[in-house]
């Protein structure tokens, strides 16, 4: 009978011990997915923030490109109108002469 009790004692002990192990990783559990979700919900918004400068740079290198084809034409009318005030000034020279 002692040893009976004993022996109950024993696994209530082991019980306790187990159930308290238990307790213990389902916190870690508990903790390890909330981690998780926190790397998770980083990563989506690094995610967004990486897509948006991508935008931003497409739309800097389109508007660039633009840029420097207006500057393009700027210089080729420039240059035109320099050749035809050119052109004028030798025309009103030999008129003149």
């Amino acid at each position: 009978m002692e040893a009976k009790e004993e022996a109950r004692k024993y696994r209530e002990e082991v019980d306790a011990e187990f159930k308290s192990e238990r307790q213990e990783l389902k916190q870690l559990e508990s903790r390890l997915a909330e981690r998780a979700s926190n790397l998770d919900r980083k990563d989506d918004i690094l995610t967004s923030k990486e897509q948006s400068l991508e935008h931003k740079e497409q739309s800097l290198t389109d508007r660039t490109k633009h840029i420097d084809a207006r500057e393009q034409q700027l210089e080729e009318l420039e240059h035109k109108k320099v050749e035809e005030l050119e052109r004028v000034a030798c025309s009103k020279s030999r008129r003149s002469a």
